[in-house]
């Protein structure tokens, strides 16, 4: 049996999402007050808006994303008003960040994370992770899902978050003018 790794999961192709212009209106407190080079990324999280992912590190993905690893994630709350709700990170370039079904991904390899943001309190919220732990020989032993449930390798619950994780669409960032 072949064994696979995080990383061997990874090597699919992502699909692209569409960098935007400009960041809108709303966002002008956050974006009023940043230095030149960052950039940016609107984003569903499942709020009544979209997010706005801010990063000062970009890079080519080689794959058409301007991606990153690590954003600054802000939102509007029920009231409108623009709300911190934190960072957000990646462990390295070959796990830049990614969304699906208002989900953000952030991976490592030896880890997946995926949030949402909680509507009204502008929280981000783990909406699900998966970290695997390795015997004395460095070899997959077993997945934890979620902080409590133990997988082992080949499980169904197990590739089922890589297939998900897998198929989200890469963020691509655009400079913030």
């Amino acid at each position: 049996m072949r064994k696979t790794s995080i990383i061997a999961v990874f090597a699919a192709a992502f699909m692209s999402c569409t960098p935007r212009a400009s960041v809108p209106e709303r966002f002008s407190s956050v974006t009023d007050t940043l230095s030149a080079g960052k950039h940016f990324a609107m984003v569903d999280l499942g709020g009544e808006d979209e997010a706005l992912l801010v990063t000062d590190y970009v890079y080519d993905d080689l794959e058409g994303h301007i991606a990153t690893i690590n954003a600054h994630v802000y939102a509007t709350d029920q009231n409108g008003n623009v709300v911190d709700c934190g960072e957000v990170f990646s462990q390295g370039t070959a796990y830049p960040l990614a969304v699906k079904d208002s989900c953000l991904f952030t991976a490592g390899h030896r880890f997946i994370q995926k949030y949402t943001l909680k509507y009204g309190n502008g929280k981000l919220e783990e909406a699900g992770n998966l970290l695997e732990e390795l015997d004395s020989l460095g070899d997959p032993l077993r997945y934890v899902i979620d902080g409590d449930m133990v997988c082992l390798p080949g499980d169904s619950l197990v590739l089922a978050t890589y297939d998900e994780w897998n198929s989200a669409d890469v963020l691509s960032f655009s400079p913030i003018r």
